[in-house]
Order: C-alpha cells, then sequence, then structure tokens
C-alpha cells in the first residue's frame, strides 16, 4: 500500500483500529509489530450501484474536457476539494487510461497544464 493512501486514511480517520502485538522472536525486547487493518473494499451489495454511478462520472467528465481543462476547473466541475485525490484518484487512472490527455506532454507538473478528451485539434 503506497505511504500517500495510508496517510489519506489516517487523515480521514475511517475507522482505523490499531493493534500492537509482542513480537515472537529472540531479536530483542524492544521490538513490536503494529497492525492496522485496512479493508477498504466496497461492501458487496454496494458494488453494482457504484459502477454505472462511477463510470456516468467519467462519461460527464470526458464530456467536461472536450475543450482543454485545467486540474482547478475539473475539481471544481466534480465538486472536489482535495487537489491530490483529483491528481492521484481520477487524472492519473484516465491518463494511464489514454481517456484524458495532457496538453503539454513534456511538462506533466505545469501550473498551466490542460487536459482534453479524444483527439486534439489541430494547432494552426
Amino acid at each position: 500500500m503506497q505511504i500517500s493512501k495510508i496517510k489519506e486514511i489516517i487523515k480521514h480517520g475511517e475507522n482505523i483500529r490499531v493493534e500492537f502485538k509482542e513480537c515472537k522472536t529472540n531479536l530483542s525486547k524492544d521490538i513490536f509489530k503494529m497492525i492496522i487493518p485496512l479493508a477498504m473494499q466496497a461492501t458487496p451489495q454496494a458494488t453494482p450501484q457504484a459502477t454505472p454511478q462511477v463510470q456516468d462520472r467519467i462519461k460527464k467528465l470526458l464530456e467536461f474536457c472536450i475543450e482543454p481543462k485545467t486540474r482547478d476547473e475539473i475539481q471544481e466541475y466534480l465538486g472536489l476539494k482535495d487537489r491530490e485525490y483529483v491528481r492521484l484518484e481520477i487524472l492519473k487512472p484516465l491518463l494511464e487510461q489514454g481517456l484524458l490527455h495532457p496538453t503539454m506532454p513534456e511538462k506533466l507538473t505545469s501550473p498551466k497544464q490542460k487536459y482534453y478528451s479524444g483527439k486534439q485539434k489541430d494547432k494552426k
């Protein structure tokens, strides 16, 4: 699990239960094991409902991004406040799947970066 995901879970305090156990080795008595259960999967009942909602949200976002949009514009359109969540959980997967494209692929972290769906129109 990525450290960023752990930080996000801790930040939101989503039912975290931390458990400490004594280490059963002869290495040192100062060693302990910390167990943090991170079962963040949707329940089977929620999955059938969530999937069409997510697909609908992606479809609307791709329609919104026919004209290039900044991350701020996308974030505002989606009604989200956490810019890291938008970058890592929304933009990154859509870029990796080829559903969104950066206007400046050579400068992915540029503050002037915009994202578009479909084929970019030829610049003249």
